[in-house]
């Protein structure tokens, strides 16, 4: 019976509930249930309220817990935390039992039982950041499941408990149901046997594995509070026999040792922890610690921060405490902190350790000063942390579990590289087994009399152990570390048995010759109050037999005759014995010191440690990962050189310290010889700006409080100002279809309202230095040096409180997921473009800022767009430059067909979209008033009509003066310091014009049958459109002629541009239909995402190999490693480099295609001949009649025209469409947009560096004067920039590139191609999903990668176009009869 899926109810009343209504039934059902968790909180209320009663009224009680009860206590105490959710865990325990008897399913009222157990439960959902350092207390190690590993939860289970209640009631006989053998008689008569042994490992090896379980395992119980301290429950008094928590363990009248002054042994019952949720079943165990090999020994735990050992301002600081604490032995921290590490001499390796952490804090101090303490701290704990797992792993496990059971569990370290195993749904808890059982094993190693040696080796004192326990702070005085040393490393351990010393089975605690403690009786009593299988279930899980009889042991048992004699008189069946007695008691495995019971329990627990731990030291995951370099040096260390970092004086020891010292391979050398193992810990040097800040966090955090009330008032103003002067758009207003090709994402509003109060902040905190009202500035701070470090300092703590990152539909997390870890193994990239890169995930995301090539041109530095000559004069108008510089000249190109600008634009769409501002309610802003920055928007910035204009009249008919509209673009940073703007797309080439950015994008763009992309039927010429939809274009063709949707919702600029998405649809479901007929068993999602992967790598393989090959040239393409391998991978990923889109990139440079673009679309026949009237882009902007027009061609005319007629001429002329009627209604001539004056404009928006800047970066010399433009441009080029500019540095970037020849052998000039080839160098390298690469999860295989090869534009063209006869080879060159 599984007690969560079913709920029993005690009440009289529903058993003989009889009821047609099944409304009212089920509100007696919850009424019913609503009593017995009631009746089930006041028995738990009342139970504490009696135990606090008891010990006011009634001091006797403390009398008994004196010695030996209160030493105890003080290893098995629980903390305030676990006390806490021990309450929570015994309400829904009584409840379980309380609703064990009818059988009503759990479903039937679990809506109410839910809302019942919320009102009780202490667990509460944890929100979890990407951090680099893992946190104190375990939450969030695994970002799905927060509280696995963490401290104070339930252990979990490998096989369900055994409680003879199936709830907590203990384990009785599989026989009869009788009570299981007496537990202090079986430690008397089993434990105490000594069995001839010999063994080459040393003393070191049984506290090292003590060291490792009280690092991953504390055991608490329940405890009372009386006079403001912690009291253990007295359950040998009479007073408290009977209570719930008391399992005393009865000592016999009989016991030799014990009767004379004992009825019984003390012992409380482990605190129990609840089930996640609170959830009614079987009683847990809580783990007061954390289930990672995480030195949390060296922590405090119960701390938010951790800070312990304490990292101080200076060198000579930390030695001095370092002096300090090992003078006092560390007795008022560790041991008050831990009082569990009493037990034993390995407290000294708490010691060691946190010396090692304090050596490493100082070298890192010395190498960084710049780091802060917190940084010290956190780095120097994750490199111990390192080292711990490293040596655990590769020197003491495999000596422990033996090499077989070391190599199949996955447990040894790489010898290089990282490690993949990493699994989000590996859960690393500590299994209850270990905790309980198995993992105390070590107890059996330890000798009665600890000896202590002189340097030389020679003995020279012997104490009892159970001395140590009392008094532990011999063990750390400074004099008595290395002689302690000489004991662990050159005596002999005992091999594990079901033996112990009689100083521990017996005489765990004396008082006064008195002893009251059983070692061995206590850890059987904890294993049967966890519900620990019997030995021969977890024999039958390890090692897939069982046995049947007593006899069926003998062979498998050391000394196996006598001790099943001995067995088969105390219990009554082999099913029966506790796994603790038989899983020591098994001969070890070859290689190993432990059984193979055992060594299994122990296997797994550490696999799951090593694979359940994001922060594992040799994953490869982001920002938690080590570098190469230093994952490397972290694999030198040993623990005989962590021992020669840390322990004074100390001269010789074996390399192999859990191995006994011989005269061969392990010959003890001396410290000096081991410094090759030490850490260089060079490699952990940050070389970046050392920038001391020169104001405060307090500062910081005040000014964004000021600023954020700012922006609030401005946004109010702002609101009144549009509902005051601006009006309703209407349908085929030019600015409105501008405006919703421009629009901001719904997720980059978010985070344009957290960018908007940085940089008020910014400039706030540079204008009060200005004015010298920040008294922590120097008042002789430079301006430059402020503006330099406003970047550096880290607001990612006042981000959530700006802005929660929520909007009308939830939280655009569902839209842009960011889980952690990275899924290194997937072949499928996400939509958004995270974890591409796997150590920093966030690299090249959709929604992030553009990079700067060169230090921003912002005229006040920060904000406000270069406006002035380097004379002081203005900067010339930019509707002005474009009617002198860019006119219309219909020059055709003679070698390049349309489709290079056409597939110039959908690619420009696939990498770059930076949205305009809107405004206070994501209206679009109307900036046409030439005073909109001051009645409107300060985000408008109105472009005046020059006197003169060709076109444009500088006056509207009501005689106002007219300006052409302009908006800023989106602020996108998420730091101090400059305006920058976002992105909305991926830099990558993966398909994202065709799929979307984000994953919502993407579902409304999926069939979700057989992968395939949702399309629409427009007939016969056009089966396989795109679907239709306005995707928040101002579509001007609807409703006769709806626009459509694809993963870019500029589908529907031009009628060109629409005709190339439909062709990459069909391509998608095209392969997705063939895909799917070759793999029957793949469902929709695998059809999706290998459809998705094949298209993009063809995509890209078009623009590398055919598309940038005519831009650039064969020189560049080479320079820049661009082209494309014939046969062999890429091997060139790196995973340190951005793809991001650059500023000249986005703004300038690749815009170059407005000077190909013809006024007119040609439609032509299958043989290339015109058929019908071309399309005229003036009249055809958001209008997509033509791809409804079946009897023209639909978009088969288009692309054989694209493909039969020429581009524009590559020079500085722009055609009038796109100059004077972008976006223009029919009929109203003077109603468009100049595209050209916006690309001006934009760039300086951006703060994009002048021309002549990039010519340096570029690598040519730096104009000194406009007759040094002669070399790269002709003369009338030069004389329309004379004719504008009033000197060469003026010259914005968009016309200095465009008025540059183009280079021999290539379409563009050299600057435009240095920009164009830097960014798609970048984008190569960068991408860890580029189709070539040679990552082994993301390859293509060779025979697939050979056939995307194949893939031309052409091909491509032909296999989707339903017209397509015969086209040219390359679809970017005119035909021609010849080639």
């Amino acid at each position: 019976m599984i007690i969560n899926l079913w709920i029993a109810f005690v009440v009289q009343t529903v058993i003989v509930l009889v009821c047609t209504d099944e409304t009212s039934h089920e509100k007696v059902i919850d009424d019913v249930v609503s009593k017995i968790f009631d009746d089930a909180r006041q028995a738990i209320d009342e139970l504490q309220q009696h135990d606090q009663l008891l010990l006011q009224k009634d001091i006797n009680p403390l009398e008994d817990i004196e010695g030996p009860l209160r030493l105890w206590s003080l290893h098995s105490g629980s903390d305030s935390d676990a006390s806490k959710l021990a309450y929570a865990a015994l309400i829904s325990i009584l409840a379980t039992k309380k609703l064990k008897n009818a059988e009503i399913n759990s479903t039937n009222s679990s809506l109410h039982l839910m809302k019942i157990l919320e009102e009780y439960c202490p667990l509460r959902p944890i929100l979890c950041n990407t951090e680099k350092y893992r946190s104190i207390d375990g939450t969030c190690n695994n970002v799905l499941h927060p509280l696995w590993g963490a401290k104070d939860t339930a252990m979990q289970r490998i096989i369900n408990p055994f409680y003879s209640d199936e709830i907590e009631k203990m384990r009785v006989s599989s026989v009869d149901g009788s009570v299981l053998p007496n537990l202090r008689y079986l430690s008397k008569i089993l434990m105490d046997k000594i069995y001839p042994f010999t063994s080459k490992i040393t003393m070191l090896t049984a506290h090292w594995a003590h060291f490792v379980y009280n690092d991953l395992v504390r055991i608490g119980s329940l405890q009372l509070f009386y006079d403001g301290k912690r009291i253990p429950l007295p359950c040998c008094s009479s007073k408290f026999s009977h209570h719930s928590e008391c399992m005393p363990i009865t000592v016999s009248k009989k016991d030799s040792l014990y009767s004379d002054n004992l009825e019984c042994i003390p012992y409380t019952r482990t605190a129990p922890a609840p089930q996640p949720n609170c959830d009614l079943g079987f009683r847990e165990q809580v783990n007061q610690m954390t289930s990672f090999l995480d030195g949390q020994l060296l922590t405090d735990s119960d701390s938010l921060s951790g800070n312990f050992p304490l990292i101080v301002e200076s060198v000579d600081d930390i030695l001095k405490m370092t002096a300090q604490y090992i003078a006092n032995s560390g007795h008022h921290s560790f041991i008050n902190r831990f009082k569990h590490l009493r037990l034993l001499a390995s407290l000294f390796l708490q010691d060691i350790w946190m010396r090692q952490h304090n050596h490493i804090a100082i070298s890192l101090m010395k190498m960084n000063p710049h780091w802060s303490d917190e940084q010290l701290y956190q780095e120097s704990r994750r490199i111990v942390i390192a080292q711990l797992q490293h040596v655990t792993y590769n020197e003491f496990l495999p000596i422990l579990l033996g090499k077989e059971n070391w190599i199949k569990f996955t447990l040894q370290p790489q010898s290089s590289g990282f490690s993949k195993l990493y699994n989000l749904r590996v859960n690393p808890s500590v299994i209850n087994t270990y905790a309980a059982a198995a993992g105390q094993f070590f107890f059996t190693m330890l000798g009665s009399f600890p000896q202590w040696h002189t340097e030389k080796g020679k003995g020279i004192l012997e104490e009892p152990l159970n001395e140590y326990f009392k008094n532990p702070d011999s063990l750390l005085s400074s004099d008595q570390i290395a002689s302690l040393l000489m004991h662990l490393l050159r005596d002999a351990i005992k091999r594990p048995l079901i033996s112990e010393q009689s100083k521990l089975y017996d005489k765990l605690f004396i008082r006064k010759d008195i002893n009251e403690y059983d070692l061995a009786a206590v850890i059987l009593q904890i294993g049967r109050d966890h519900g620990i299988p019997p030995y021969n279930v977890w024999r039958e899980y390890c090692t897939g037999s069982k046995v049947e009889s007593f006899s069926d042991l003998v062979d498998d048992l050391v000394e196996g005759v006598e001790l099943v004699k001995d067995l088969e008189n105390e219990y009554k069946s082999v099913h029966d014995v506790d796994l603790f007695l038989l899983g020591l008691a098994e001969k070890p495995i070859n290689g190993a010191l432990l059984g193979p019971t055992f060594s299994c329990i122990l296997s797994l627990q550490f696999q799951k440690i090593k694979i359940g731990d994001r922060y594992w030291y040799e994953n490869d995951l982001a920002h938690s990962a080590f570098t190469e370099e230093q994952l490397a040096e972290i694999r030198k260390t040993t623990v005989a050189r962590i021992i020669c970092n840390t322990v004074k004086d100390f001269s010789n020891l074996q390399p192999r310290v859990f191995e006994l010292a011989d005269d061969y391979d392990n010959y003890p050398i001396n410290c000096n010889e081991t410094s090759r193992w030490d850490l260089n810990i060079s490699k952990w040097r940050d070389d970046s700006p050392k920038l001391k800040l020169p104001i405060t966090v307090e500062v910081v955090e005040k000014t964004i409080e000021f600023a954020v009330k700012e922006v609030e008032k401005r946004r109010e103003r702002e609101r009144r100002n549009i509902l005051k002067n601006q009006h309703i758009f209407k349908s085929g207003d030019p600015l409105l279809s501008y405006g919703k090709m421009m629009r901001a994402k719904r997720e980059a509003i978010t985070i344009a309202r957290v960018s908007e109060v940085l940089l008020e902040a910014t400039k706030m905190l540079m204008s009060r230095a200005q004015s010298n009202e920040i008294s922590e500035l120097p008042g002789s701070l430079d301006m430059n040096i402020l503006q330099d470090v406003l970047p550096h300092i880290d607001v990612s703590s006042f981000v959530g409180k700006i802005e929660p990152l929520l909007g009308s539909g939830g939280s655009v997390m569902k839209c842009l997921p960011k889980n952690l870890p990275c899924d290194h193994t997937t072949p499928y990239r996400t939509m958004s473009g995270w974890c591409n890169n796997l150590r920093n995930p966030s690299f090249a995301n959709a929604f992030g800022a553009l990079i700067h090539l060169l230090p921003p041109a912002y005229e006040d530095g920060i904000d406000k767009p270069r406006a002035k000559s380097v004379t002081g004069e203005l900067l010339p108008s930019a509707r002005t430059i474009s009617n002198l510089v860019h006119f219309d000249l219909p020059i055709l190109h003679q070698k390049y067909s349309h489709m290079i600008m056409q597939f110039g634009q959908i690619l420009d769409h696939e990498l770059t979209h930076s949205p305009v501002e809107r405004g206070p309610d994501d209206e679009i802003l109307n900036c046409t008033r030439c005073d909109s920055q001051a009645t409107l928007s300060i985000h408008c910035m109105p472009l005046p009509v020059p006197a003169g204009d060709p076109h444009f009249p500088t006056h509207d008919e009501n005689g106002e003066r007219r300006c052409l509209p302009f908006a800023r673009s989106l602020l996108g940073q998420l730091n101090l310091g400059y305006r920058n703007q976002i992105n909305q797309l991926t830099p990558y080439l993966d398909g994202s014009v065709i799929y979307g950015s984000t994953d919502c994008e993407a579902k409304e763009l999926r069939a979700f049958s057989g992968g395939r992309l949702n399309s629409t039927n427009l007939g016969v010429f056009n089966s396989e459109a795109l679907p239709q939809g306005d995707q928040e274009q101002d579509c001007r063709s609807s409703p006769q002629f709806p626009c459509f949707v694809a993963g870019d919702e500029r589908n529907s600029h031009q009628p060109g541009l629409t005709s190339m998405h439909n062709i990459f649809l069909r391509e998608h479901n095209r392969i997705a239909r063939k895909l799917e007929e070759l793999n029957p068993s793949w469902d929709d999602e695998r059809i999706y995402q290998e459809t998705r992967r094949i298209v993009a790598a063809e995509f890209a393989h078009i623009t590398y190999n055919e598309y940038l090959p005519l831009l650039l040239g064969d020189r560049l393409m080479q320079k820049y490693n661009l082209n494309t391998a014939k046969t062999d991978y890429f091997h060139g990923y790196d995973e340190t480099c951005d793809a991001s889109i650059s500023h000249p990139f986005a703004t300038a440079a690749f815009r170059f295609g407005h000077t190909l673009v013809s006024r007119v679309f040609s439609r032509l026949n299958p043989s290339y001949q015109n058929f019908t009237e071309p399309v005229d882009l003036v009249n055809n902007f958001n209008y997509v009649g033509a791809i409804y027009d079946g009897k023209r061609g639909s978009i088969d005319s288009l692309l054989v025209g694209l493909l039969g007629t020429p581009a524009m001429a590559f020079d500085r002329h722009v055609t009038t469409a796109l100059r004077n009627h972008l976006f223009g209604r029919r009929g109203e001539p003077l109603s468009g947009m100049d595209l050209v004056s916006l690309n001006i404009l934009r760039a300086r928006d951006h703060g994009v560096q002048p021309y002549n800047a990039f010519r340096e970066l570029c690598g040519m010399q730096t104009a000194k004067d406009f007759d040094d433009l002669f070399g790269e441009m002709s003369e009338s080029a030069v004389e329309a920039l004379k004719s504008v500019y009033k000197s060469v540095d003026d010259i914005d970037l968009f016309p200095g590139l465009l008025c540059e020849k183009s280079m021999p052998g290539a379409l563009l000039a050299p600057t435009m191609a240095c920009i164009i080839a830097e960014q798609f160098k970048r984008i190569k390298k960068c991408d860890r999903f580029y189709y070539e690469n040679d990552q082994q999860a993301t390859r293509f295989s060779r025979e697939q990668l050979n056939e995307i090869r194949k893939v031309t534009l052409s091909s491509l063209l032909c296999a989707n176009s339903h017209m397509l006869e015969s086209v040219q080879p390359n679809a970017f060159l005119l035909p021609d009869k010849l080639v």
